[in-house]
Parts: C-alpha cells; structure tokens; sequence
C-alpha cells in the first residue's frame, strides 16, 4: 500500500508518495480527483472528490491492484 500524503484545502497540489516517488492531484470537478505519478511506475486514478483521512483507494491498473492510503497534511 502506498500512503499520499496531502493537504485537503487545497485544489491543486504536489504530492510525495510514502514509496519515494512524487505526483500531482487536482480536483477535476465538484464530484471527481485525478491523480497522476510523475515518475509514471504508480498508476494514475480519478477517485470521489470527497475524501477523508485514511480512506483507501483501490486500483485495478494494468500490472495488477494497487492500494493507496489517503493522509492529511
């Protein structure tokens, strides 16, 4: 499972991953997130623009399911 850590008051923002890796979330809409890996090896994902402390998001992407562990900053 790999932990994004972020600050929910914002809408736009630079995130570092707990695996050492860097991406970027932006809200897409009042209802959606997308997250996108800078370095292109964590799969990107669009999830529910609600989120809250410790939810976590499962993703089914090519290489397999991933987990992702959401942190307030």
């Amino acid at each position: 499972m790999v932990t994004i850590q972020l600050d929910p008051q914002m809408n736009e923002q630079h995130v570092m991953l707990s695996d050492g890796a860097s991406g970027y979330i932006k809200k897409l809409d009042q209802q959606r997130f997308l997250f996108e890996s800078a370095n292109h090896y964590d799969p990107s994902f669009i999830c529910p623009a609600k989120l809250t402390d410790g939810e976590i998001i499962n993703v089914n992407a090519a290489n397999g399911p991933w987990q992702y562990l959401i942190k307030f900053a």
